[in-house]
């Protein structure tokens, strides 16, 4: 049985509290936290905070994201690394996340097989050090620099790194990509949302085109879900409509039980 979480774009001018209780009233087991949402003020003080809300609630804080281009890494990004890290720390995350570049910026194979073996290489250690674990999300639009998880699970059996990156599995982009296989087992964290406008072609369908999860998807959520299960993946399905459909909805408690109980009603795999 899997279990379900909320990710915090799905309501990103809630703060702490309201999220937390949300997450709480539709019966999400945890919850993703945003260091890019306005509503909340990303100090130490204000994170141990939070952790103490999850705690209160009875939710898991599965993971805080992100590093944005982290494949682009440099002196910046290792100092906006360990910060993350010392947030997810003090408020008892269980991961952070890292993003690849989305900006036409691409590579020849094996130009970004070496450059992410160095990246993982000297991530590895401060996130060991901290006990948490590296959570990978490949991005399906042609201009990200990493759109297949192939390319980052060979890196990871490479290294030897298993233990300490994961992948996260985004419905959304996974079904803008032809032919990436689900990789069950090296997967930590999977991200749903669904697409019903009918009048895009895959290929064009963007972020802000991100609903939640009902019958009329266009993705296949629910197919890429059994296959992750029958695979065996037993980590958290989380929530990340983009649609401001979703982050503005009157009543984002119902809709998301509707969404739940639909995907309960197809898949029969969702814990109670």
């Amino acid at each position: 049985m899997i279990s379900v979480s909320l990710n915090q774009i799905a309501a990103p001018f809630a703060d702490a509290s309201a999220f937390c209780a949300l997450a709480w009233q539709t019966n999400c087991a945890g919850i993703e936290l945003r260091t890019d949402m306005k509503s909340v003020d990303w100090t130490i003080d204000n994170a141990q905070k939070i952790g103490t809300l999850a705690k209160d609630h009875n939710l898991r804080i599965f993971a805080l994201s992100e590093i944005g281009a982290f494949d682009d890494f440099d002196k910046g990004r290792l100092e906006q690394t360990k910060q993350l890290i010392s947030l997810a720390n003090n408020m008892g995350a269980e991961a952070i996340s890292f993003i690849p570049r989305n900006d036409n910026h691409g590579a020849e194979p094996a130009a970004r097989r070496d450059n992410l073996s160095r990246v993982l290489s000297t991530l590895q250690p401060l996130l060991e050090d901290a006990k948490l674990i590296g959570f990978i999300e490949p991005l399906g639009f042609k201009t990200a620099s990493i759109c297949r998880k192939q390319d980052v699970v060979d890196v990871i059996i490479d290294l030897g790194f298993e233990q300490t990156f994961k992948l996260i599995h985004d419905t959304f982009h996974h079904a803008l990509v032809e032919n990436d296989p689900i990789f069950a087992q090296y997967t930590g964290l999977v991200h749903i949302s669904g697409v019903e406008d009918t009048s895009l072609d895959v290929a064009d369908m963007k972020d802000q085109d991100r609903v939640l999860v009902g019958p009329k998807d266009r993705i296949g959520n629910i197919e890429q879900i059994k296959q992750l299960c029958a695979d065996g993946y037993v980590g958290p399905i989380s929530f990340e409509p983009f649609s401001p459909m979703v982050q503005n909805s009157t009543d984002l408690k119902a809709e998301l039980e509707r969404s739940i109980q639909f995907i309960k009603s197809q898949t029969v795999l969702l814990a109670a």
